[in-house]
């Protein structure tokens, strides 16, 4: 049983509905469209692949959608309360690899409705569905798995000073464990009371392909340019340092966007609202929620809890953090707290 569904994504599903998407074709991608029936929206490859492999991935992609709209039809039946509703979210598209997943959010009586997530995965090329079992396709690489993921979830209750999720509970189900592709790896993602009370909704790990082939040992450091994995501490400089030498880029490195000092009169302060990086009008600040660094819907957005390429936190040339509220991001900071970890940096 889950959460309903959040506002952000209530807000992307009817945009869904409302404009379909398309997304370009680029080296391994397939272009896709997003559709609906009876208000639940599923995606249908139009080209980028062959006319076999095309209808078999499409006719499984829509099945999603089709069910819930029997069932919300269904629940209506008994009472105008109940319903069934769907959202799916294209996850991944390129390498000859696809991955959708589909939040459901049912009720049907009692305190709260229930959310199921499933994922559709496959390869692209030959239309054939990819389950995790495929993945994870050797005892050695399942126990791989369920090691880091107990690890991920021991250190998120460490940070929080609790036993908030259920670290030596992992189980995972080769044929239906929803999952979705990465640039180099997957992420497992567990329903609410899997790994954690209902209260924290889906938790999402990220799981490096290094790991599941050759294990992970907590004492070794991975590095945050090669994976994805539940927020932690930034990487603080150790040298006695100001906010003003915590600059912000775009997450190519490529576009700057100010630096984190919290005089509020330095021209390229993030926190001087009447200059370029920290204006809400301006292109080049997170503060401007119409800007490609600062919307709710940009990958490369501070504030799209789904992004996957937030700004960077640069010193010294080196990348030391993201700033992202995407709590699956390994070295994220929160947008709100910039302030105060500049202030720590003179301490």
């Amino acid at each position: 049983m889950k959460k309903h569904i959040s506002g952000l994504l209530t807000a992307v599903i009817i945009f869904l509905l409302i404009i379909p998407i398309a997304t370009a074709s680029a080296a391994g991608e397939v272009k896709v469209i997003s559709k609906s029936i009876g208000g639940q929206p599923y995606y249908q490859i139009t080209s980028g692949t062959s006319t076999q492999a095309m209808s078999t991935i499409n006719k499984t992609l829509k099945l999603f959608a089709t069910n819930a709209d029997m069932s919300n039809k269904s629940l209506k039946k008994k009472s105008k309360d109940y319903y069934d509703k769907t959202s799916a979210i294209l996850l991944y598209n390129k390498n000859n690899k696809l991955s959708v997943n589909y939040e459901e959010d049912m009720f049907s009586g009692g305190a709260h409705g229930s959310l199921n997530s499933y994922s559709a995965n496959y390869n692209t090329k030959t239309g054939q569905r990819i389950y995790l079992k495929n993945i994870l396709d050797s005892n050695a690489k399942v126990a791989n798995a369920k090691s880091y993921i107990s690890y991920i979830l021991s250190e998120k209750n460490r940070k929080l000073g609790t036993n908030l999720y259920y670290a030596d509970e992992v189980n995972l189900d080769l044929m239906w464990t929803p999952f979705y592709f990465r640039d180099s790896g997957i992420t497992i993602k567990f329903d609410p009371y899997e790994v954690g009370p209902f209260s924290e909704g889906f938790v999402e790990v990220t799981i490096p392909n290094a790991v599941i082939n050759n294990g992970f040992n907590s004492k070794s450091s991975i590095s945050i340019q090669n994976q994805t994995t539940p927020n932690t501490k930034v990487n603080t400089p150790s040298a006695n340092i100001s906010g003003a030498d915590i600059l912000l880029y775009s997450n190519d490195g490529k576009t700057f966007l100010g630096n984190i000092s919290t005089n509020t009169y330095a021209a390229d302060s993030i926190f001087n609202e009447y200059g370029i990086y920290g204006s809400k009008y301006s292109a080049t600040s997170i503060s401007n929620e119409y800007s490609i660094y600062g919307g709710p819907y940009s990958d490369e957005s501070a504030f799209n809890k789904f992004a996957t390429k937030p700004p960077i936190l640069v010193y010294n040339g080196q990348t030391i953090g993201y700033v992202t509220i995407n709590t699956t991001i390994l070295n994220g900071i929160s947008p709100a707290a910039l302030a105060e970890f500049s202030l720590s940096l003179s301490k």
